[in-house]
Order: structure tokens, then sequence, then C-alpha cells
């Protein structure tokens, strides 16, 4: 088993670019078992990616493992021309979205019957920002958590959603526009800063 240097403490969300590349290599050879080094690296990110997207935790973490399983599968085929960042990101904005698919084919009688709730819930930080959400497609969705949350270019994140760094720049700022409409109409999004 080989041993990579980890920045900051030892944990291994702060794997080196090197080491990472060193690791994913590893793993292209057959050495499953450095595959551990990668799922460190990533498992919280695409955890929280999957979270805000999918809005369940369960379903996130159900998410996050078959997203680095897949990958796992999948990983002789990395060779670029993108980071392996956006290759995984590329594999889980596609799992989710299959996900949210099929969610909201069963998701037309749990409308019915949220409609029917009588008493108001009090209204939390967490739940303006899914309401601000709710306003956007699952596309609109991936392009903000990219941009705005894993702080990707327009160039990664055109890989990642199969389209060109401009039209990703368009529909990003098509996306803030949207959610600073919706902002202003909601009186418990005030506090929300949009970037």
């Amino acid at each position: 088993m080989q041993l990579y240097t980890v920045k900051g403490g030892g944990e291994m969300e702060h794997l080196t670019e090197a080491d990472l590349e060193k690791a994913i290599e590893d793993v292209q050879r057959g050495d499953t078992e450095a595959y551990a080094a990668i799922v460190g690296r990533f498992q919280k990110s695409i955890f929280l990616y999957g979270l805000y997207l999918l809005r369940d935790r369960q379903e996130a973490e159900d998410a996050a493992q078959e997203i680095l399983i897949k990958a796992f599968r999948c990983i002789h085929q990395f060779r670029g021309p993108g980071s392996f960042s956006s290759w995984l990101y590329k594999i889980a904005y596609h799992h989710c979205l299959d996900l949210l698919k099929k969610r909201n084919r069963r998701g037309h009688m749990l409308k019915l019957y949220m409609g029917q709730r009588t008493q108001p819930e009090p209204v939390v930080y967490e739940d303006a920002v899914y309401e601000l959400l709710d306003v956007l497609n699952a596309q609109e969705k991936q392009l903000l958590l990219l941009r705005a949350l894993e702080e990707y270019s327009y160039e990664e994140i055109g890989h990642i959603l199969d389209m060109k760094p401009a039209t990703a720049r368009k529909k990003y700022e098509r996306v803030r526009k949207k959610l600073i409409q919706k902002k202003e109409g909601n009186p418990h999004a005030k506090s929300i800063t949009l970037g």
C-alpha cells in the first residue's frame, strides 16, 4: 500500500494534487487499496453536492457512495482532458440528475400531500435557501452549485455539464438574475447573499 502525503493535519480531503495523480495511476494499475485516498479526498464534497441537489441526507449519502463506486469501476477510462475532480463531478451530475428524474416521476403524490398541510412551519435560513433553489431546474441548480459552492471555472463547468464555457457563463448569469428576483420577493431570504 502506497502512503500519500497529506496537507493540513492528516485529513484525506487535503491530499496534494501530485499524490492524487499518483493514487489515480496506482488504482488504474490495479492497486485497489489506493482508491481509499481518492475516496477520502472527495467523499465529503460529493456528499455535500448531492445533499444540496437532492435535499435528503440519506439519499445524498447513498448517492455519494454510488458515485464513488461508479468512478472506481470506470477509473481506467479517466485520461483527461479535464481534471479528475471535474470528471468525478460529471459522474455525480448525471447520477443526481437520474435520481431527480426518478423522484419527479414518483413525487406527484407527495406534492399533493404537501399542498394539503394546514399548519405553516417556522421558516429557518435553510428553508429560505431551499425555497430560492426551488425556482431553478436541475441543470440550473447544478450550475449554481458548481460555480458558487465548488468554485469551478466556467471551463470546468462546461466540461461537467457538456456545454461551452461561454454558455456556462451566460446561464450562470441568468440563474443569478432569477435568484435575485426571487429573493427580492421573499422576506425570509433577505439575509442570503448571492455572489
